[in-house]
């Protein structure tokens, strides 16, 4: 086995471990961050639980019911919160809700500080237990801007998707106007072409000089009044030439005339 085949196993090696090591360290991450603010308040539920049955004299349910309702009181105001922050943050109209849930935050957070204190501090337990509240907040908080920043993260996918899509409309629209003044310049093309058509058989129809000379000829025998630029427009010549040749059909009908007297 060569040396270069060993360098390459050996950074093939390296390259899988590294995938492994940083795939496994981003997935811990990711479940810790999620996972975390779960575990972290059962520390304080546990100990409200105990000090419920010993201090309170609770029964298990009435125990189970305390912690669980003191916990989970902080995750729903952490909520509560984060929302009025995002809709004093979207609308800028009035500051009233979020002050307060931030307010009913503050005074919950110190009531439970209180109920630490008094059922287990105040007995003469170390000041230890008022830390578990705290630890509680943090971990509501975290989760709290967790889920709120994923919100925010969604909405501007969403918004993008929007904008792509008016965008994508937008441009469909303009291709169809332009389609339709396309159709629109060829239908006018077409009518004018046919206008044309339609006329070219009157021109190739046209009388000849000599049907012109006897039409006019007959007209003038009938003693028809004849109006010279009407007939020339009719003719499709011009009222000069028509004035001639009436002058000449005219001399012509009185030679013949005379001739036959």
């Amino acid at each position: 086995m060569t040396v270069k085949a060993i360098t390459e196993y050996y950074n093939s090696f390296l390259s899988v471990l590294d995938f492994v090591v940083g795939r496994t360290s981003e997935s811990l991450a990711e479940i810790l961050t999620k996972a975390l603010p779960l575990v972290a308040p059962i520390p304080n539920a546990v100990s409200i639980y105990f000090v419920s049955q010993t201090a309170l004299k609770y029964n298990t349910v009435q125990a189970v019911a305390v912690a669980a309702s003191v916990e989970c009181m902080f995750f729903a105001l952490t909520e509560v919160v984060l929302k009025s922050w995002d809709m004093w943050r979207n609308s800028k109209k009035t500051i009233v809700p979020l002050a307060i849930s931030v307010a009913a935050f503050v005074v919950y957070f110190f009531l439970v500080m209180a109920l630490v204190y008094t059922l287990e501090v105040s007995s003469g337990n170390s000041l230890a237990p008022l830390a578990f509240p705290v630890v509680s907040v943090v971990a509501a908080v975290a989760l709290g801007v967790t889920r709120w920043h994923k919100r925010i993260e969604t909405t501007e996918m969403e918004s993008a998707t929007v904008a792509q899509l008016v965008a994508e409309l937008d441009a469909t629209k303009a291709k169809h106007n332009r389609t339709v003044a396309q159709l629109e310049k060829q239908v006018t093309q077409l009518e004018a072409q046919h206008e044309v058509e339609n006329a070219q058989p009157v021109a190739e129809t046209k009388v000849t000089p000599v049907q012109r000379r006897e039409t006019m000829l007959q007209w003038l025998r009938n003693g028809v009044d004849i109006k010279t630029q009407q007939v020339a427009e009719e003719f499709g010549v011009s009222a000069t030439l028509i004035r001639r040749e009436l002058a000449e059909l005219r001399n012509s009908m009185q030679l013949q005339a005379q001739s036959g007297d």
